[in-house]
């Protein structure tokens, strides 16, 4: 938790140092999403920005801002960048003004939309601004959350497992059945269902989410805390893996080898992985009937 949020303050900092340069800079918001909206950015992570402002005129601000942070030099990149969670995706405009955005969020934003603006996060630009768009945010979440239907969830959590699991070639802790992806969107199923009634569920940290869901009863303390428990491990065993530049934990593999002690697990390695599938396990227990997320 810590490491996370360091490397999520390092990525503000560097941001906010990059926002403030251009010119015409002041009427604009750099919106974190994913990963660092949630301060739980690790090793190698992307970016996932959007760009909200007063007018359009900060267009060429945020075209710049993207330059300097995925510019190739011989030292490589800053970050790398994804801008297509913003309004219409690639289709969209870079810029959004306010009216613009809060118009497309509560008319014509789809189910995905609202789910994955749960994470939103400005990261940069005035306080009035940045509070503007927090308000408009909890708006859009209040009045669309509990409409988001959890057969949109379930087709969006499908379609990023087809597309991007590797569950064949190993134990897939991030989207693999049980894994780091099913407690996020069970989480965030939970959240969307509450953010009518109890506003203060719409964190987008994930961890902090679990503790707040259980504190109004949406969740039991036990099953909050197990699947805190899961996440937290899982999360852990992905940063590793991670440094490895691997994404799944495969027998008989040189990480696998280092993963028990690493992870200060007191078992050989066939043990470990037998450990990670009872948690993966549990986690489906506790999803239940929405095991299929």
């Amino acid at each position: 938790r810590v490491m996370m949020r360091f490397i999520t303050g390092l990525a503000e900092a560097i941001l906010d140092l990059v926002v403030q340069g251009p010119a015409g800079s002041a009427g604009l918001i750099v919106v974190g999403m994913g990963k660092f909206g949630g301060r739980e950015l690790t090793f190698g992570s992307d970016l996932d920005l959007m760009f909200v402002a007063e007018d359009d005129k900060a267009a060429k601000v945020a075209e710049q801002v993207l330059k300097i942070l995925t510019t190739y030099t011989d030292r490589g990149q800053v970050y790398a960048i994804d801008v297509r969670l913003r309004p219409d995706g690639s289709k969209g405009t870079l810029v959004k003004d306010m009216d613009g955005f809060g118009n497309y969020y509560l008319n014509s934003a789809q189910d995905w939309e609202v789910q994955a603006l749960l994470k939103a996060r400005p990261i940069t630009g005035s306080r009035s601004l940045r509070e503007a768009f927090m308000k408009l945010r909890g708006e859009v979440l209040s009045r669309r959350g509990e409409g988001v239907s959890l057969e949109a969830i379930k087709g969006m959590r499908k379609r990023i497992v087809s597309e991007v699991s590797a569950e064949g070639e190993g134990i897939d802790v991030k989207f693999g059945p049980g894994g780091i992806g099913d407690i996020e969107f069970y989480t965030q199923w939970l959240q969307l269902r509450h953010a009518g009634r109890q506003p203060s569920v719409t964190v987008q940290n994930t961890s902090t989410a679990l503790k707040r869901l259980a504190g109004v009863g949406a969740i039991g303390g036990a099953e909050s805390e197990r699947l805190l428990k899961a996440y937290r491990y899982l999360r852990t065993v992905e940063t590793l893996l991670r440094l490895n530049e691997e994404n799944v934990v495969k027998a008989g593999s040189e990480t696998l080898r280092l993963l028990p002690g690493l992870m200060r697990f007191e078992g050989e390695e066939g043990e470990f992985l037998d450990y990670i599938e009872r948690i993966r396990r549990g986690v489906l227990k506790i999803i239940g009937d929405q095991r299929e997320l």
